[in-house]
């Protein structure tokens, strides 16, 4: 099936950070396709793909493209059960949360843009995220106020949302050749979250720190040819972080 040029409007009087719930559009099947549809300042999600809570119900090999969301209440695209999704060229702005999320494998988001969410731009959530793909995507003025603290050191105390995280054990996958610009943090990489390939990306002007990553010695993640000024990761002798680790380049 294919939509395309839908906009969809919220109908009720909706303040920023209230009356979460809904979406604008959810996808339940598989190898739909969306094309420039426009989601404005619904109290919920934007587009939702799968159901976490129904492990039968997914969205698989959907194609989101050149799609708007902005103002959403909460996730403006949020892909919580489903593989070989490909998000190209869509716009995430203003959203409260965050501007895109995976939570399952083998997802790619490539050439997408999220800007001024107030969590991270880009996140990959959770044991079953792995081997996602993020390539070309560009991510600016991600979480701060009054959404989120973006407090200062040390980073495993505060509500610190970058342009890109991985989270909750999301491993194996692949941050290529994007772009952070004056978020928070530039790139993330929590404990727990492991073996990632992260290289050939720009992050610069960041509020804290360009590139950052909470396991010891980067445990596995490849940080390789990758364009910053500061990066933190956790010192295994005293357990606070560092700055400018070896492990991170």
């Amino acid at each position: 099936h294919k939509l395309y040029g839908l906009v969809v409007l919220h109908t009720v009087d909706f303040k920023r950070g209230e009356d979460f719930g809904g979406f604008g559009l959810l996808v339940l099947s598989n190898r739909n396709r969306f094309t420039e549809n426009t989601i404005l300042n619904i109290s919920g999600e934007g587009f939702v793909l799968g159901q976490a809570e129904n492990p039968l119900v997914s969205a698989k090999h959907n194609i989101l493209k050149q799609n708007v969301v902005s103002g959403s209440g909460d996730h403006a695209y949020r892909i919580k059960n489903g593989t070989h999704n490909l998000l190209l060229h869509n716009v995430a702005e203003d959203s409260v949360t965050e501007g895109f999320r995976s939570q399952d494998r083998y997802n790619k988001f490539i050439r997408n843009v999220a800007t001024d969410c107030g969590d991270e731009g880009f996140r990959l959530r959770g044991m079953k995220a792995e081997k996602n793909l993020l390539i070309g995507n560009f991510a600016q003025g991600n979480g701060f106020p009054p959404f989120s603290r973006c407090n200062p050191f040390p980073l495993a105390e505060a509500d610190v949302n970058p342009g890109i995280v991985a989270t909750r054990g999301a491993s194996k996958n692949t941050i290529v050749n994007n772009t952070l610009i004056g978020n928070c943090v530039g790139i993330g990489v929590e404990v727990g979250s492991r073996a990632n390939k992260i290289v050939k990306n720009t992050a610069l002007a960041n509020a804290l720190f360009d590139l950052a990553d909470q396991n010891p010695e980067c445990d596995g993640t490849i940080w390789k040819n990758n364009s910053f000024e500061r990066s933190a990761s956790l010192d295994t002798t005293t357990g606070d972080f560092i700055e400018d680790p070896e492990c991170i380049e």
